[in-house]
Protein backbone atom coordinates (compact mmCIF):
# COMPACT_ATOMS: atom_id res chain seq x y z
CA UNK A 1 0.00 0.00 0.00
CA UNK A 2 1.24 3.62 -0.65
CA UNK A 3 0.93 7.23 0.67
CA UNK A 4 0.03 10.17 -1.35
CA UNK A 5 -0.73 14.31 -0.76
CA UNK A 6 -4.21 14.92 -1.71
CA UNK A 7 -5.14 18.75 -0.65
CA UNK A 8 -2.65 19.21 2.03
CA UNK A 9 -3.58 15.90 3.59
CA UNK A 10 -1.62 12.18 3.41
CA UNK A 11 -3.99 9.78 2.34
CA UNK A 12 -2.74 5.79 2.75
CA UNK A 13 -4.16 3.87 -0.97
CA UNK A 14 -3.63 0.78 -2.71
CA UNK A 15 -4.24 0.69 -6.24
CA UNK A 16 -3.69 -2.89 -8.69
CA UNK A 17 -4.90 -3.64 -11.73
CA UNK A 18 -5.25 -2.50 -15.16
CA UNK A 19 -8.32 -2.05 -17.32
CA UNK A 20 -11.60 0.69 -16.66
CA UNK A 21 -11.32 2.10 -13.11
CA UNK A 22 -13.43 1.16 -10.18
CA UNK A 23 -13.23 3.26 -7.28
CA UNK A 24 -14.14 1.91 -3.59
CA UNK A 25 -15.17 4.17 -0.75
CA UNK A 26 -15.58 2.87 2.27
CA UNK A 27 -18.55 3.26 4.72
CA UNK A 28 -18.69 6.04 7.74
CA UNK A 29 -15.97 4.82 10.53
CA UNK A 30 -14.61 2.26 8.09
CA UNK A 31 -11.28 1.95 6.05
CA UNK A 32 -9.92 0.99 3.02
CA UNK A 33 -10.50 -2.63 4.55
CA UNK A 34 -13.57 -2.85 4.52
CA UNK A 35 -12.93 -4.22 0.35
CA UNK A 36 -10.70 -6.69 1.95
CA UNK A 37 -13.54 -9.65 0.04
CA UNK A 38 -13.62 -8.55 -3.40
CA UNK A 39 -10.41 -6.29 -4.20
CA UNK A 40 -8.60 -9.14 -5.29
CA UNK A 41 -11.06 -10.11 -7.45
CA UNK A 42 -11.73 -6.44 -9.63
CA UNK A 43 -8.01 -5.98 -9.28
CA UNK A 44 -7.79 -9.00 -11.80
CA UNK A 45 -10.15 -7.26 -14.24
CA UNK A 46 -9.93 -3.41 -13.52
CA UNK A 47 -7.68 -0.89 -12.36
CA UNK A 48 -9.08 -0.98 -8.85
CA UNK A 49 -7.98 2.25 -6.64
CA UNK A 50 -9.36 1.76 -2.33
CA UNK A 51 -8.48 4.40 -0.19
CA UNK A 52 -8.74 5.44 3.34
CA UNK A 53 -10.72 8.83 3.48
CA UNK A 54 -9.95 11.88 5.11
CA UNK A 55 -9.77 11.03 8.66
CA UNK A 56 -10.13 7.61 8.50
CA UNK A 57 -7.75 4.13 8.83
CA UNK A 58 -3.87 5.60 8.39
CA UNK A 59 -4.96 8.91 6.49
CA UNK A 60 -4.41 11.59 8.43
CA UNK A 61 -6.61 12.88 10.98
CA UNK A 62 -7.87 16.87 10.76
CA UNK A 63 -9.24 18.96 12.31
CA UNK A 64 -11.51 21.15 9.99
CA UNK A 65 -14.98 20.39 8.52
CA UNK A 66 -14.95 17.29 5.90
CA UNK A 67 -16.78 18.46 3.23
CA UNK A 68 -18.07 16.95 -0.45
CA UNK A 69 -16.17 19.29 -1.93
CA UNK A 70 -12.87 18.29 -0.35
CA UNK A 71 -13.66 14.54 -0.69
CA UNK A 72 -14.38 14.78 -3.95
CA UNK A 73 -10.99 16.92 -4.53
CA UNK A 74 -9.16 13.57 -2.54
CA UNK A 75 -11.08 11.28 -4.63
CA UNK A 76 -9.81 13.07 -7.54
CA UNK A 77 -6.30 13.48 -6.50
CA UNK A 78 -6.09 9.27 -6.16
CA UNK A 79 -7.20 8.54 -8.95
CA UNK A 80 -4.71 10.29 -11.34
Amino acid sequence: MSWMEANGISIHFELAGEGPSVVLLHEMGGTLASWDGIFPALSAQFRTLRYDQRGSGLSEKVRQAITTELLVGDSRRCCR
